[in-house]
C-alpha cells in the first residue's frame, strides 16, 4: 500500500471520528436543553397552578359579592381537574366552605335586601355541594374531584353543627369505570 493511500485512509478515519463526535456533541447538547426546557416547563406549569389556586381561593372570601364566590367555587373545582398532586387541597377547600360560619335564615318577612344576601349565600354553598357530587352522573366532565370532606359542616338553612361531611365516590374499577350507582355519603 502506497503512502499516499494510507494518509487518505487516515484522513477519512479522523474525518469520519469528528463527524461522529461533533454529533455526538451536539446530541448530548440537545438532551441537556430537552431536560433544562422540560424543568422549565415544569415550573411554569406549577407556578401557574399556584396562581390559579390563589385566584380561586381568593375568589370564595366572604367579602365578595355571590357572583364572584360562584365563580371562585369553579375555578377551583376546575383546577382540582388539572392538578392531581393537589386535588384533594382543592375539595378540601370547598369543603371548607361549607363549614365557614353564616348568617342564619331571615325568614320570608325580612327585609328583601337582607333575604337576598342569605339566598345568594346559600345559592354558593348548594353550588359547591353540586360540584363536589357532580362526579356520581354519568358523563360528567369532573370525574374526580369529589373525593373527601372531613370536616364539621354548618348546615345552610339551621346554622346549627353537624356531624363531618364526608363525600365517597365510590371505587373505580380496573380500566377506570365507576361502579354501577356510586356511593355518595352526605353526613349531616
Amino acid at each position: 500500500m502506497s503512502l499516499q493511500v494510507e494518509a487518505a485512509l487516515i484522513a477519512a478515519g479522523v474525518g469520519v471520528l469528528t463527524v461522529v463526535t461533533t454529533a455526538f456533541t451536539q446530541y448530548l447538547g440537545h438532551r441537556a436543553t430537552s431536560k433544562q426546557l422540560d424543568r422549565t416547563l415544569a415550573d411554569q406549569r406549577l407556578r401557574t397552578l399556584n396562581e390559579r389556586f390563589a385566584t380561586a381561593a381568593g375568589q370564595l372570601g366572604s367579602d365578595k359579592p355571590a357572583a364572584v364566590r360562584l365563580a371562585g367555587v369553579y375555578a377551583m373545582a376546575g383546577l382540582a381537574e388539572d392538578w392531581e398532586e393537589n386535588r384533594q387541597t382543592c375539595v378540601d377547600v370547598l369543603c371548607g366552605y361549607l363549614h365557614l360560619p353564616h348568617d342564619p335564615d331571615p325568614g320570608d318577612n325580612a327585609d328583601p335586601g337582607e333575604r337576598a344576601t342569605y339566598l345568594a349565600d346559600w345559592e354558593v354553598r348548594r353550588t359547591v355541594i353540586r360540584v363536589i357530587t357532580a362526579d356520581l352522573q354519568a358523563g360528567a366532565a369532573r370525574q374526580r374531584i369529589g373525593q373527601r370532606c372531613q370536616r364539621a359542616v354548618v348546615s345552610p338553612d339551621s346554622g346549627h353543627r353537624h356531624p363531618p361531611l364526608r363525600v365517597r365516590l365510590g371505587t373505580r374499577r380496573p380500566g377506570g369505570q365507576r361502579p354501577a350507582g356510586g356511593q355518595l355519603d352526605l353526613l349531616w
